[in-house]
């Protein structure tokens, strides 16, 4: 069984023994300020890695067990694309499809449908509802229901795979 752990500047570390040995991977140049916070895990081939995080230009992916990488998702301007924590997902009904929350002031929800190697933007959380994404989660026993978690203690829910949100009331923020 092998376990992931975000760290920081283009870091990971790996273990294929359940977490008693580990090594240091790198997916990029060791020369930046970012923290690899999110990540996902393909049902389909486990050998498939998704990876963000806060200070990151974009979304990785592995698909040799983290041996190399490529960046599948990026901004066109070349802005940064946090995405800070459980920000990326694997639908728990249709393995191989993946949704990400761009945890910036754009507030941007990311789908791929074939297993992490391209991307398209599919919505944005309004402004009205956040000023920014934290979180993403999909409801086990559908896959049209999504809720993202947002700064201020905020929830949004989608009814329709992304597409639309609307702001769910939550006890004391």
């Amino acid at each position: 069984t092998s376990i992931w752990a975000g760290n920081w500047a283009n870091q990971m570390y790996r273990s294929f023994d359940g977490g008693s040995s580990w090594e240091l991977v790198e997916i990029g140049s060791t020369d930046v300020p970012n923290f690899i916070s999110s990540g996902a895990r393909s049902t389909l081939d486990t050998n498939v890695m998704i990876v963000g995080g806060f200070g990151f230009d974009g979304v990785r992916r592995t698909s040799d067990a983290g041996v190399t990488w490529k960046r599948v998702l990026t901004d066109a301007r070349r802005a940064l694309m946090y995405y800070i924590s459980e920000a990326l997902i694997e639908d728990t009904r249709v393995p191989g499809t993946f949704y990400g929350a761009r945890g910036t002031t754009n507030n941007g929800i990311w789908k791929s449908v074939d297993n992490g190697a391209t991307w398209d933007s599919i919505s944005v959380v309004p402004s009205q509802i956040t000023r920014g994404l934290c979180t993403i989660a999909q409801r086990a026993d559908s896959n049209n229901i999504l809720f993202v978690g947002c700064k201020g203690g905020v929830i949004a829910r989608s009814d329709d795979q992304g597409r639309t949100w609307r702001r769910v009331p939550v006890l004391d923020r």
